[in-house]
């Protein structure tokens, strides 16, 4: 079973620490100091005993906890006790020593977790943060559940496609710890960004595993968050931004309208991942040259997404259970001589306490991983923080629903013979 494990994930555990090793260097990851879990034999909570990995007492009967407290070097008690036996089931016991489960976090234990980091391309800091916590009870349950032999029981492997995100949020976890350590240091918003990232990718990767990969996605809140990943993948930082630089954009949707190149962009990003997702388009603004309409139109924009007053059809206000794959809108600047100015994105969910939404973006301001793994003038995923002083404040969510369908169209009215109107007064 240890063998497995680690073969499962070694080929993908060297590129990814290697690569990452040269691009953003060895820097250490500093966290707030968390406080000692210590226990106390007066407290009636007895140490645990000391046992070599020859000696691994049975599996307990705990159910491992993906909130867990923080763990690190120095950390005492019957939780680090717990992980300890964790690791064992891992497969990481050997490298507990002398020692093996004796509830302490000395050296020997560190260097199991950095192990367990590095086969699992997670920043081998040795600190068992929540991020951590939620790969080991994944890891454990796989473990667990797999002890039952089933004739069908195969790994489950990721398409490409999919990989490929999960690679890209692993290095943007990397270069956000080495930025928020290495001069010149960066530090935005929250300080557990990176562990939000790490989470996020759990979680997707989870709802993928469950999720019948040999046909194409469903139009579902999934499918959105996929296929924005999917083009912040493929972006080079020429297409969304808004610049000089920046190319003229045309929708695979051909009835969108063009958006020229120093144009914002998050509105068209935001209809292209719903097209991609769902083959909805969104004719809500015809385009006029001249005067005259062209044919073509362009889609909702942010102010409209934001405006909770406003019908927009299969996407139903989720303000009291906002989840992964809403879209998310909020004025961010209230003008009274011009438009409000409004942003529009894709939410990613919460974790660790922090917000994550991705949107074509003209600036790299408050932003992790510009220049390394993300665009200044481009896609990019971001802390969702409140948008200003003015309302409304943490913007407005709304989930895809396909039952929240526009209302028929009226028809148009008869008329007999006579010419006279039939169903309405003339």
């Amino acid at each position: 079973m240890k063998k497995a494990i680690r073969e499962k994930n070694i080929a993908h555990a060297i590129a990814a620490v290697f690569s990452v090793s040269l691009i953003f260097g060895t820097a250490g990851i500093q966290q707030p100091q968390p406080e000692a879990y210590a226990y106390s034999q007066a407290q009636g909570v007895p140490p645990a005993q000391k046992t070599t990995p020859s000696q691994v007492p049975p599996a307990p009967a705990f159910t491992c906890n993906p909130n867990s407290p923080t763990l690190q070097p120095g950390s005492t008690g019957t939780k680090v006790a717990e992980l300890q036996r964790l690791l064992v089931q891992l497969g990481y016991g050997s490298l507990l020593g002398q020692g093996g489960i004796d509830g302490k976090f000395g050296t020997d234990t560190q260097n199991a977790v950095k192990k367990f980091q590095q086969d699992n391309r997670l920043p081998a800091n040795g600190i068992v943060r929540p991020a951590i916590w939620s790969k080991i009870c994944t890891l454990v349950t796989s473990v667990t559940s797999s002890q039952v032999p089933s004739p069908s029981s195969q790994p489950i492997q990721i398409p490409t496609q999919y990989q490929k995100i999960l690679d890209k949020l692993q290095l943007l976890a990397y270069a956000t710890a080495a930025e928020r350590t290495t001069p010149p240091v960066k530090k935005f918003g929250s300080p557990y960004f990176d562990d939000a990232i790490l989470l996020f990718s759990n979680e997707l990767e989870r709802q993928l595993k469950t999720t019948d990969l040999s046909r194409p996605l469903p139009p579902s809140p999934l499918r959105i968050t996929v296929e924005a990943l999917m083009l912040w993948v493929a972006d080079t930082g020429k297409i969304w931004g808004t610049s000089d630089k920046t190319a003229d954009y045309n929708s695979p949707a051909q009835c969108y309208a063009t958006v020229k190149g120093e144009d914002s962009k998050c509105n068209i990003y935001v209809a292209e991942v719903i097209y991609g997702a769902t083959g909805i388009t969104q004719k809500a603004h015809p385009e006029r040259v001249g005067g005259v309409e062209t044919g073509r139109y362009f889609p909702y924009r942010a102010a409209e997404w934001a405006d909770t007053s406003k019908f927009i059809p299969y996407f139903r206000l989720d303000n009291a259970d906002p989840k992964m794959g809403d879209i998310w809108a909020a004025i961010t600047e209230v003008n009274t001589f011009t438009r409000n100015l409004a942003h529009v994105g894709i939410y990613l969910g919460e974790y660790a306490g922090v917000k994550l939404y991705i949107s074509a973006r003209d600036n790299g301001n408050g932003v992790y991983g510009i220049g390394r793994v993300q665009h200044e003038d481009g896609i990019q995923i971001k802390e969702l923080v409140d948008p200003g002083k003015k309302p409304p404040k943490g913007g407005v969510f709304r989930e895809f629903d396909l039952a929240f369908a526009p209302p028929p169209p009226r028809p148009p009215p008869s008329s007999d013979i006579r010419g006279g109107c039939i169903g309405m007064k003339c």
